[in-house]
């Protein structure tokens, strides 16, 4: 089951199939036009805090888990820093 629209659907299924650049920069192109940068950002911020504050995340107890996922967070977010920086530089072209 998927929470994805069709136009999504069609773009994850095309993505799948051909596996090409111009898939995968659709894929870019049509995510930020629903997400921008801050949105990104507050959004992984938001779901990190809210996992790591949560009691019922049994698998977060040690420090060690909770430095990985704020590991990840912060890679995550370099991540996507830099898929929008070539998502900007490649609209200009």
């Amino acid at each position: 089951m998927s929470t994805l629209p069709e136009i999504l659907s069609k773009l994850r299924q095309e993505f799948l199939d051909k596996q090409t650049k111009e898939s995968a920069w659709n894929i870019i192109e049509e995510y930020f036009s629903f997400f921008g940068l801050d949105d990104v950002h507050n959004e992984l911020w938001m779901l990190t805090t809210g996992t790591l504050t949560n009691d019922e995340m049994q698998q977060f107890q040690k420090g060690a888990d909770r430095h990985n996922l704020i590991f990840f967070f912060e890679y995550t977010k370099m991540f996507f820093e830099a898929a929008y920086l070539l998502h900007d530089k490649y609209k200009k072209e």
